[in-house]
C-alpha cells in the first residue's frame, strides 16, 4: 500500500497524462528503481501523395456536424479535430506538444509545434494550413485548410466551424474566407511526427 501511495504521488507530481502522452511512461521495478521510458521523434512535411489523400478525404466529410472538442465524424468535428481525424486516415496519429507526443492537439499548439511556418501569401498551396488570431492575443483560435484561390483572389478553404463570419454553419464546409486579412492569418505547411527510437532513464527510489 505504501508503494502504491508513493507511486500515485509521483504521478501527480510529474503530471503524467497516459491518455494523451505516448512517449512517457513510468514503471516500478524490483523495489529499487523508478524507470522513465521515452520515445524520440522527428518531424517531416507531408508527401504529395499524403496531401492528395488528405484532400480527397476531407471532401467526403462535407456537411459533417461541428462539435467543439470532437475528433470523429460520428461525434462531430471541430477545426483542430478535423486535422486530427485526417491525420489518422493517412496513418499519422501523433502530434508534438512542446517536448512530448500527444494524440490530440489544439489549433494553437498545432501552429506552434506542428507546421513549418511561412509568411508569403503567394506560397500557399492546396493542403497548407491557415491559422487565425482574430483577437490579436497571440493565441490561435481557428485553423482552416487552404484549397484554392477564387475570383478576385479570394481565399477558399475547408474547415469545421460553427459561426464563421457571423453566419451559422455548424459543419464541415468548403467556403470563402471573408475579410481575410482582418482575421490576422498565419500560414504553415503541416508536419507529420514520426517516432524514431526510444531510451530509458533510471532513478533510484529514496
Amino acid at each position: 500500500m505504501r508503494i502504491f501511495i508513493f507511486l500515485l504521488f509521483l504521478l501527480l507530481l510529474f503530471n503524467i497524462n497516459f491518455n494523451r502522452v505516448k512517449n512517457t511512461a513510468y514503471l516500478y521495478k524490483n523495489g529499487n528503481y523508478f524507470i522513465k521510458k521515452e520515445s524520440k521523434f522527428v518531424q517531416e512535411t507531408l508527401t504529395e501523395c499524403e496531401t492528395n489523400k488528405f484532400i480527397q478525404i476531407i471532401k467526403l466529410l462535407k456537411d459533417t456536424a461541428y462539435k467543439k472538442g470532437g475528433k470523429t465524424p460520428e461525434e462531430g468535428l471541430d477545426c483542430s479535430g478535423l486535422i486530427v481525424y485526417l491525420f489518422s486516415k493517412i496513418g499519422c496519429k501523433w502530434f508534438r506538444d512542446s517536448n512530448r507526443l500527444v494524440n490530440d492537439i489544439s489549433a494553437d499548439k498545432l501552429y506552434r509545434y506542428n507546421v513549418r511556418k511561412f509568411y508569403n501569401l503567394s506560397l500557399l498551396k492546396t493542403g497548407d494550413l491557415i491559422f487565425f488570431d482574430s483577437d490579436n492575443d497571440n493565441i490561435i483560435e481557428h485553423v482552416s485548410i487552404f484549397y484554392n484561390w477564387g475570383n478576385g483572389n479570394n481565399v477558399w478553404v475547408w474547415d469545421a466551424s460553427d459561426y464563421p463570419d457571423g453566419k451559422f454553419v455548424n459543419k464541415v464546409t468548403y467556403r470563402k474566407i471573408n475579410d481575410f486579412f482582418d482575421k490576422n492569418p498565419m500560414f504553415g505547411k503541416l508536419l507529420k511526427t514520426i517516432e524514431a527510437g526510444s531510451f530509458e532513464n533510471y532513478f533510484i527510489l529514496p
